[in-house]
């Protein structure tokens, strides 16, 4: 179907003052929004870096709804048809010639009379019982390549059907207070088929508001005196996780000086000056010495923080009371807190 074809259809609606609607009697109001929509269509449609469907179909389903007029039915239907929303693309494209008549150009007549039936042939038709209304249902379909087309839908009765291309999809149905329900399915051209969801609410007892929170008052957010505990930091963790850090870190700069003493001791140990060489030897191995130690000192405060922190203890909201030792650490500042919690 070329874009072109649908362009003209729009044009002439654009250009006109009141339609009659072609289920009634009454006359089609052409708004001003009606027409920022039908314009906002054409230009997503035009993009000159590849046409946007999505947003082209959002505005002429927009304009559509607001002005009902057959006019628009051969931009919508193409649109959907991009989108792979093909049993949505066949429905308005029949219309289109239906509710027209003779007033569609012969040549996109023609063209439409030999499009239709291949998409009628090829499209799947999917009946989904969900048994809630006001369900989200996202469809996933996954082409040959491994590319993946997604199309969003709400369904506003408890029982949806839509008109899917042949292919493998994931349908994924969304309802406030159940968990997401999932179907994987193969649609073959031309299918019927249908699936009842099981909807379930969340485990733990979740309210249609969202899953309830362990420990955690509904009414309020407010830890509640039965929930589960927490398991804090304890201040001997940051204290014995400082000493390791000082311990690595005296290590490094201990062990540099040393290597250096010991460069040193060589440039000098040539015989010219015992003495000095015999001071510089003795300044090296007191600094590995102390490199030595620090680095003990680093790996014992190291484990004992590892035993801290893997150790703690579990502390209910009731128990969490009286002074606490939390670390502030900022662009200004460091160090250690203390609050208490009445």
């Amino acid at each position: 179907m070329s874009r072109s074809r649908s362009f003209a259809a729009l044009g002439v609606l654009a250009l006109g003052v009141s339609l009659a609607h072609p289920s009634s009697a009454q006359e089609v109001t052409i708004t001003d929004s009606c027409r920022r929509h039908f314009s906002a269509g054409v230009a997503f449609m035009r993009e000159p870096d590849g046409a946007r469907d999505e947003d082209a179909y959002r505005e002429f389903k927009a304009a559509y709804n607001e002005c009902p007029s057959w006019k628009i039915l051969g931009n919508l239907g193409e649109a959907a048809r991009r989108l792979e929303r093909d049993g949505e693309a066949l429905e308005a494209l029949v219309r289109y010639l239906d509710e027209g008549k003779d007033n569609v150009d012969i040549a996109e007549r023609e063209q439409y009379q030999r499009d239709i039936p291949v998409l009628k042939a090829s499209v799947a038709w999917v009946t989904l019982k969900i048994g809630q209304p006001g369900a989200m249902v996202t469809d996933i379909r996954t082409d040959s390549r491994g590319k993946q087309i997604h199309n969003r839908y709400r369904a506003l009765d408890p029982e949806l059907k839509i008109g899917v291309r042949p292919g493998v999809h994931q349908i994924t149905v969304s309802v406030q207070g159940y968990e997401p329900a999932v179907w994987e399915f193969e649609a073959a051209s031309g299918a019927t088929l249908e699936h009842r969801f099981e909807l379930v609410k969340p485990k733990g007892g979740g309210s249609p508001d969202g899953p309830s929170v362990p420990g955690v008052d509904p009414g309020t957010g407010d830890a509640s005196p039965g929930g589960e505990g927490e398991r804090p930091i304890p201040a001997t963790v940051f204290i014995s996780g400082g000493v390791a850090a000082l311990g690595f870190i005296g290590f490094a700069v201990l062990g540099s000086m040393a290597s250096g003493k010991r460069s040193d001791f060589d440039a000098k140990n040539d015989g010219s000056d015992p003495a000095g060489a015999k001071s510089l030897k003795d300044s090296g191995e007191s600094l590995n010495l102390f490199a030595d130690v620090s680095l003990g000192v680093g790996v014992i405060a190291g484990a004992l923080t590892a035993v801290f922190y893997l150790t703690r203890p579990e502390v209910s909201p009731a128990q969490d009371r009286g002074l606490k030792l939390t670390p502030q650490v900022g662009p200004d500042v460091a160090g250690l807190s203390l609050f208490k919690r009445f």
